[in-house]
């Protein structure tokens, strides 16, 4: 199946919604498995979360890490949503919310990079892959996960049908479309090459919640 893209940034408030009401546990505690699976004796003073979204996992972070993260997104709305639970939380002094639309740079180098459910929203991966380069050193660890592009869009539509039966009609249309948009194994790979980012790329074979996952991490 090709590739159908998506709008890069949500910036509708119904996507927003579904953005900000989409925290899975299941996803949390992957997220921090896979941190102490790659980097379990690794501290990251300074953190970058490129395509924070609503701030779930920047929190999620700084609640568990000592660290100072600046969380980025091109999305004025999102971060409307994230700067209210960042200030919920009481993590303002550690979560510094950015409004920069990618590709970008800034005057800043980050020991930890991460990135979640976002590179499938790029329509050039190029800008993705790119501005995560510009933000690394000698040392920068990185991890990014976004799901599995499914062969046919009636395997997507099974997924979303099956797993997220449960959710409103525009939660499904989201999971359906961010399905369609998803990049496959290959393409990850090729991305990398092209981006001269030596990482690691690995696909979650254990669905979870009917969705498989890309992981690329590594140390550069």
């Amino acid at each position: 199946m090709n590739r159908i893209l998506e709008p890069q940034l949500v910036d509708w408030p119904e996507a927003v919604n579904v953005l900000a009401n989409s925290f899975s546990q299941k996803e949390a505690d992957s997220f921090l498995e896979h941190i102490e699976k790659y980097f379990s004796n690794d501290v990251f003073p300074k953190s970058l979360d490129f395509c924070c979204g609503t701030g779930d996992y920047a929190i999620l972070l700084a609640q568990t890490k000592n660290t100072c993260i600046d969380a980025i997104d091109g999305s004025a709305l999102v971060l409307e949503v994230a700067k209210e639970k960042i200030n919920q939380a009481g993590l303002n002094d550690s979560i510094h919310v950015k409004e920069l639309y990618a590709p970008f740079l800034i005057d800043e180098k980050y020991d930890f990079i991460y990135s979640l459910s976002s590179l499938h929203h790029f329509h050039n991966p190029v800008d993705f892959w790119q501005t995560i380069k510009n933000h690394t050193k000698l040392g920068t660890k990185i991890l990014v996960i976004d799901s599995l592009r499914p062969h046919s869009t009636e395997v997507a539509r099974k997924i979303v049908n099956t797993y997220e039966s449960g959710e409103s009609v525009w939660h499904q249309t989201e999971a359906y479309n961010s399905l369609l948009a998803s990049f496959e194994i290959e393409e990850v790979v090729q991305q990398l090459a092209t981006a001269e980012l030596r990482l690691h790329v690995e696909k979650i074979t254990t669905a979870m919640d009917g969705f498989n996952f890309i992981v690329v991490w590594g140390e550069i």
